[in-house]
């Protein structure tokens, strides 16, 4: 078994600290340092091939919902003021999207639930830049230890890219071919690319192993501490004349690699 994180220490003490029977404690938004905290839950069996999140070990996991940047009003400054209205005048989206974390001794699941009456997603085959080609969500992972860090995509299709990055949006060689072993499961309620049909939304689960987030330094273990930021781009329909970006955690410009600001992962212990 891998030793995961030294935030599982503190995760513990948290979990601990004034716990009863009959409730679990409140859990810490932040970190010491001021980081938001993303919690992630343990299952003992793995949930990759889950995409509706209808496992029972994700009912131990905190839910998360993306909202706008703080300064999201300024991508759409090239609109005019009737367009502009139609986004209403708050950080919360128009459609909601939810983040879960679940892990075992292999892998980092990450659960997503989006909200979408418009699905669309052109991309035909991995490692495209599926977020000009239609609706994605975007699992940004970084170790606090080093300067790379990865790009990770999921779509409606189940199509996937993963670039690599080190220091800040730098490119590192090979970024037209897949960098990162991992799987995606998704599922579509309603149906694609459809502008008639009024679709409900779809899911989908990002599988990340620890032994591939670890291929440089062998290892996800210690004080590897590691930071995450999700994006997402929804593309609403024809009456909206940009596509919706929310975040978590909440960043303060539309920039999801602003990495100061990226979540501390925090892996709870197992629920005896």
């Amino acid at each position: 078994m891998l030793h995961l994180c030294a935030a599982t220490v503190l995760a513990a003490a948290l979990f601990s600290a004034g716990c009863s029977t009959t409730a679990k404690p409140e859990l810490p938004q932040t970190t010491p340092d001021g980081r938001t905290a993303v919690y992630a839950a343990k299952t003992d069996h793995s949930v990759a091939n889950d995409p509706k999140l209808k496992d029972k070990a994700w009912q131990n996991a905190p839910v998360y919902h993306l909202t706008r940047p703080m300064e999201w009003k300024s991508y759409y400054s090239d609109l005019s003021q009737e367009e502009m209205a139609k986004y209403g005048d708050s950080v919360k989206t128009l459609e909601d999207a939810t983040l879960q974390l679940l892990y075992d001794d292999d892998n980092l699941y990450l659960g997503f639930k989006l909200e979408d009456h418009n699905i669309v997603a052109s991309g035909e085959k991995d490692q495209q830049a599926h977020f000009v080609l239609g609706d994605v969500v975007e699992v940004f992972i970084k170790p606090d230890f080093a300067d790379y860090y990865w790009e990770i995509y999921s779509t409606p299709k189940e199509h996937k890219t993963a670039y690599e990055f080190t220091g800040r949006r730098k490119d590192a060689p090979g970024n037209d071919k897949l960098q990162l072993d991992f799987s995606v499961a998704s599922a579509v309620d309603g149906s694609l690319n459809d502008p008639a049909s009024i679709d409900n939304g779809w899911s989908t689960v990002v599988t990340l192993p620890f032994k591939s987030l670890a291929k440089y330094d062998g290892k996800f273990e210690g004080n590897a501490d590691w930071t995450l930021l999700i994006g997402r781009y929804n593309y609403l329909d024809g009456n909206y004349a940009k596509e919706e970006l929310s975040a978590f955690p909440q960043i303060t410009a539309v920039d999801f690699h602003a990495l100061p600001e990226y979540a501390a992962i925090i892996f709870l212990p197992e629920e005896k």
